[in-house]
């Protein structure tokens, strides 16, 4: 009898195991979906606020200097030129 409560542990704990591993490899990539019947600025506010906070210093920075060479690609794509320097008149 005390085997098989310890075989039925282990493979508990086998299947506990796995599913962790699969969770931290789906944790590299952070996805988080907010589907609302009805437009709700409040709902929407709270889920970027959550999802902002689950996220490390480094991966927030990473998300803005990509999201700001992706807007600087389209920019340039469709025509938009550089932002001219400030220059200094002597």
């Amino acid at each position: 009898m005390k085997t098989v409560q310890n075989e039925k542990r282990k493979r508990k704990k086998s299947a506990t195991s796995r599913s962790k591993r699969r969770l931290t490899r789906r944790m590299k990539h952070k996805t988080f979906i907010l589907a609302l019947e009805k437009d709700d600025p409040e709902r929407e506010l709270e889920f970027e606020l959550d999802f902002q906070a689950s996220l490390t210093t480094q991966e927030r920075f990473e998300m803005m200097f990509r999201r700001s060479r992706e807007v600087a690609e389209h920019m340039s794509r469709d025509g938009y030129p550089k932002t001219p320097a400030i220059v200094k008149r002597p």
